[in-house]
């Protein structure tokens, strides 16, 4: 029977849903996270204030995920957020139109 796949990080994560107090802490990792992505950098051109920008526009897009209550954060053991997921919503599909 073949095993399930695991990986040890060496450390546990503690999962939680997006809180409003997060986000600041949640943007400044997505903007460190995507500040050298081509596409953010495309749409964020200026390299001397590209990382307000993305903590900014990272900001307004977990606030937006806020209603839906999709959002999930993962601690470090310290508090520090390491990590993020927001899966699709049900009403979404790969067009944009809800499903009837």
């Amino acid at each position: 029977m073949p095993s399930t796949p695991s990986i040890d990080l060496g450390q546990t994560f503690q999962l939680d849903k997006l809180r409003d107090s997060d986000i600041p802490a949640t943007a400044r990792l997505l903007a460190d996270s995507f500040a050298d992505n081509p596409a953010y950098a495309f749409m964020h051109p200026r390299f001397g204030t590209r990382a307000s920008d993305l903590t900014s526009f990272f900001e307004r897009n977990l606030s937006w995920h806020m209603p839906v209550d999709l959002t999930w954060i993962a601690r470090a053991a310290s508090g520090e957020v390491v990590g993020t997921a927001t899966p699709r919503h049900s009403d979404s599909n790969s067009g944009g139109h809800r499903r009837c």
